[in-house]
């Protein structure tokens, strides 16, 4: 049985719990390896191979060794990858408990291509033809990351109208407020790669914690450990990569006809 874990509003943003409106944003305690987000935003580099290593067999019940085939090689590529924990953790924990190493990197590369794949055949011309494609992205609400799709190892089915991969995520709804009352938040969960327009009284920490307690209190496992959120997981303007953004959301911008049916 997986070891007991409590992240709280105190240690995720340094609010006292009993400040916090919403009680299931106060604390999450659980035996599912969650981390905190302390340590997801710790870079790599700075524990090295060892100490990575050391964290994710402590995070996950396990004993590997360096000399596990494959494993050295993947750590190496998180380090040079410039990654946080989060990013390493949300990337291995779906292959940890593999039984032959040897093939992690194909099944891995396999993975990804698959969805590459996928969200090459989906656009013909100006016409989505599987109105039922996964998100780009997932929040991993367990390594506080925000994702490629293809990290869940979540399988799509061959019919276009398939959604069987819904049920693996729990879609947090969005209300939208004047620009008067938001911020665009710059944060480590999407790796800075673009502002997050949020309310803000919102946090974005205190909501991962309602999530999982949300999780708790269903008793649905897997539904919690990825989420969807739009102006999270979705590319936004004012980023770095807005020829990306364009590009992406002829295919993910749920606010158009042609988008996404979320």
């Amino acid at each position: 049985m997986a070891s007991e874990v409590t992240i709280s509003a105190l240690t995720e943003t340094g609010q006292p719990e009993l400040s916090i409106v919403v009680p299931l944003q106060r604390v999450y305690t659980g035996c599912v390896p969650v981390i905190s987000s302390h340590l997801a935003d710790t870079p790599c580099a700075t524990v090295g191979i060892q100490g990575l290593l050391d964290q994710l067999n402590t995070t996950l019940g396990t004993s590997h060794s360096l000399d596990t085939p494959s494993l050295s090689s993947l750590l190496e590529e998180c380090i040079a990858n410039n990654w946080d924990f989060g990013m390493a953790y949300s990337r291995l924990r779906r292959i940890w408990y593999a039984r032959d190493w040897s093939t992690i990197r194909d099944i891995l590369h396999k993975w990804e291509e698959e969805d590459q794949e996928m969200r090459r055949k989906v656009l013909v011309g100006n016409w989505i033809v599987r109105p039922s494609l996964p998100p780009r992205r997932v929040w991993d609400l367990y390594s506080n990351r925000v994702v490629p799709w293809w990290f869940t190892n979540i399988r799509v089915g061959a019919d276009s109208k398939d959604r069987s991969w819904n049920r693996r995520l729990m879609p947090i709804s969005h209300a939208w407020v004047s620009e008067r009352d938001r911020v665009n938040a710059q944060t480590p969960i999407n790796g800075y790669e673009w502002p997050v327009p949020i309310p803000k009284d919102t946090n974005l920490n205190l909501i991962r914690i309602e999530a999982l307690n949300l999780q708790t209190k269903r008793r649905i496992h897997e539904a919690a450990e990825y989420a969807w959120l739009d102006v999270l997981c979705l590319r936004q303007e004012g980023g770095p990569g807005e020829e990306v953004r364009v590009e992406e959301w002829k295919l993910d911008d749920d606010d158009e006809d042609e988008g996404l049916d979320w």
